[in-house]
């Protein structure tokens, strides 16, 4: 596989994990089970009132950390911050509620280190949430060849709205997993990698454990929840399918699980593996397509200058 194929697997990977989870958002796997059964095709409804293949937050953030990177790979902050604010003003349907604080924080003060830590305060202390570890996978392959600039930027972008060092933690692994598997490492050997570098509290060690129970996991807006979930569904399945599918259908944050797993997985397995049928129905598939070819003609553009 080439590494083109890992990397639009990973922004397709997030959308594709977005959108099969969104209808599902806030149910009980229980729930899910007597009103649907096993979920494996876009679905419209739930809480949002989504089209089938319509997207969330999720994906929304993710696009414009791309776009932002694009606009100043070497300092991206200000412009990652300004697609977000753009994105804000357009009034999307769902928003989390620390990122929303922290928006409005940085409309007030101008300094995004500063709307991280109001937004903080805002939650009680509680600002690892899942909304910098949905939406932080391609820092992983714009800052490939540079590692310590990709974990730099991995923890500037969250800090922008989720400064908690739980959470944090979380995006580190997240994009170093990522980061291996576009390295070409094993499933395994990836996310062992990344566990042995940043899981120093022992949060997630047991994921690797093949006796983990599913009906143990929790599939909360809590960082460590949602990656414990998606690092489970990946070590459990054997394609992207299987895995985003188990993801979604935990419930709870299902469409931020589906998209952290749904990254993960499209880097691993790449593009090619998507089911055809989930990509047809996405429906910001061309506006993604669209981006991806202006992300591949700088990928193509720095490879030469590498050389």
């Amino acid at each position: 596989m080439d590494l083109e194929d890992r990397i639009k697997g990973v922004i397709f990977g997030v959308a594709l994990g977005d959108a099969l989870g969104g209808p599902l958002e806030f149910m009980k796997q229980e729930d899910i089970r007597w009103e649907y059964g096993l979920v494996e095709q876009m679905l419209g409804g739930g809480w949002l009132e989504l089209e089938p293949g319509e997207t969330t937050d999720d994906t929304a953030m993710m696009l414009c950390i791309i776009k932002g990177i694009l606009d100043n790979p070497d300092d991206p902050i200000e412009e990652i911050g300004k697609h977000f604010l753009d994105w804000y003003a357009s009034k999307p349907k769902a928003i989390g509620s620390t990122t929303e604080h922290a928006l409005k924080a940085y409309l007030a003060e101008y300094d995004w280190l500063k709307a991280g830590e109001l937004a903080h305060r805002a939650s009680h202390g509680k600002s690892a949430g899942n909304g910098a570890l949905m939406r932080c996978g391609p820092i992983a392959f714009f800052y490939r060849d540079n590692y310590e600039k990709m974990i730099e930027i991995t923890i500037k972008q969250s800090r922008m709205t989720h400064i908690d060092p739980v959470g944090i933690e979380a995006c580190c692994i997240k994009n170093h997993i990522i980061w291996e598997f576009l390295q070409e490492r094993t499933l395994e050997e990836g996310i062992k990698k990344a566990l042995d570098k940043y899981d120093t509290h022992h949060r997630y060690r047991d994921c690797l454990d093949k006796n983990l129970i599913y009906k143990d996991l929790k599939p909360t807006g809590f960082a460590v929840d949602t990656l414990r979930c998606s690092l489970y569904a990946l070590l459990h399945t054997k394609d992207y399918h299987d895995a985003v599918v188990m993801a979604v259908n935990m419930g709870g944050d299902a469409d931020t699980i589906g998209a952290v797993t749904g990254g993960m997985a499209g880097a691993y397995y790449g593009y090619s593996s998507m089911p055809a049928v989930w990509m047809y129905q996405l429906k910001c598939f061309h506006e993604i397509d669209e981006l991806w070819r202006l992300l591949r003609t700088y990928i193509i553009k720095n490879e030469k200058k590498d050389r």
